[in-house]
């Protein structure tokens, strides 16, 4: 369900004159990002609507402006699947908004039931089989990011050498099978080819990827896992049970925060609960605590590292002549502009804690530790960055 690019795409030039015009233009200018058995997913940018547009929607109860989320994301679904996913999303957005400690959810915005032409029908069918006369659409907020499946997938292609241009170019679906190749998954009878799911079906798949997570000392930040835990008992707590909340349906969103998405399992009967919700953090907070009993031995194994390489012991030279120069910037942006390699990013802590020990500039080297975490988003950076500052607090 990823990569899919929509062939039938027009500008939006005729004026929008109600909600079933608004609808229909949105099909015919957005293009669909995924498809699958549950739907179809199209991404709307409201900025290609003007004004006066926007205005006749406002007329018609929905509020949508060209504001940081301009990016819509249009879901299409069967008659009567689409009302209730939308019912308990709206809830559970409500429930959670301005929960500074929980993960969030993307804003509902509206649910239609919509009458397709006879054109819009045979091009829908082309991406899902189940399409008719007529499909409910729900209108939500974009969250951009990625969801935590293929941010762990990322990093396992990225340690066995893939470049990553070529993964950022790859569907779910083929780093799911080059995934299986290096971990040697089994194959699940009951679950789609290149569906997250199948780690589910099959214990020996999950357990697989977790050994190979945390021999690579793979973990996901305790404050960023602590929010989803947060959100999920709350949402319980008012009778909101997703039930299907695996690593494809949280989002890591540009903020570096969690987002919940695709209710469409939810349930509101705890005895109807298949999924237990708390897991997906119960299996991220072991490896955890995993990393940190041998966290000392790994700063420690960085530091020696740096010491032998010839390259790296110039690096060290040239850091701490900034850092004795009072030019803390340089050494920060040297960090960030080799944050995108994480081997090449733990060598720089490697030097910083050397620099910790080395020098009088202690406060220094904590002061580019915190500047550091404000700048740098991405989970296993500030993962490190905090456990860094434990390290040397110690």
């Amino acid at each position: 369900m990823e990569g899919i690019q929509n062939s039938f795409q027009e500008s939006p030039n005729k004026k929008i004159e109600d909600l079933d015009n608004f609808f229909e233009q949105m099909l015919h200018t957005s293009p669909v990002v995924a498809s699958g058995r549950d739907g179809i997913i199209l991404q709307v940018n409201i900025s290609n609507f003007g004004p006066e547009d926007t205005e006749t929607m406002r007329q018609n109860g929905i509020e949508i402006t060209a504001d940081e989320y301009a990016l819509k994301m249009l879901k299409i679904y069967r008659p009567g699947d689409g009302a209730k996913e939308y019912q308990i999303q709206k809830e559970a957005y409500e429930i959670l908004a301005g929960h500074d400690d929980m993960a969030h959810v993307p804003k509902p915005i509206v649910m239609k039931l919509q009458q397709l032409s006879e054109h819009d029908r045979e091009y829908l069918r082309s991406y899902a089989p189940f399409i008719d006369n007529e499909a409910e659409l729900i209108l939500m907020d974009f969250i951009e990011g990625t969801d935590l499946a293929t941010y762990i997938y990322n990093f396992i292609l990225s340690r066995n050498g893939y470049d990553e241009q070529m993964v950022a170019n790859m569907s779910f679906e083929q780093k799911h099978s080059l995934i299986g190749g290096i971990l040697n998954f089994e194959k699940a009878k009951n679950a789609d080819s290149g569906d997250f799911r199948e780690l589910y079906a099959l214990r020996e798949n999950m357990r697989k990827l977790m050994i190979y997570l945390k021999k690579k000392d793979f973990h996901i930040d305790q404050n960023f896992l602590d929010k989803i835990k947060n959100a999920v008992e709350l949402l319980e707590a008012k009778g909101i049970f997703h039930n299907d909340l695996h690593d494809r349906n949280v989002m890591i969103g540009k903020d570096g925060n969690p987002y919940i998405i695709d209710f469409g399992r939810s349930v509101r009967d705890k005895s109807d609960q298949e999924s237990d919700d708390i897991a997906i953090v119960r299996r991220y907070e072991e490896l955890n605590k995993t990393e940190k009993i041998d966290g000392a031995k790994e700063w420690l194994d960085i530091e020696n590292k740096i010491l032998k390489s010839e390259r790296w012991l110039k690096i060290l030279e040239k850091m701490e002549s900034y850092l004795l120069n009072g030019e803390k910037n340089k050494v920060v942006n040297c960090v960030i502009s080799e944050s995108a390699d994480d081997n090449k990013f733990l060598n720089y802590l490697g030097v910083l804690i050397i620099l910790f020990k080395k020098t009088d500039q202690k406060n220094d080297v904590l002061d580019i530790i915190e500047q550091l975490g404000l700048v740098l988003k991405r989970e296993f950076l500030k993962a490190k960055l905090s456990d860094l500052k434990k390290y040397l607090s110690n």
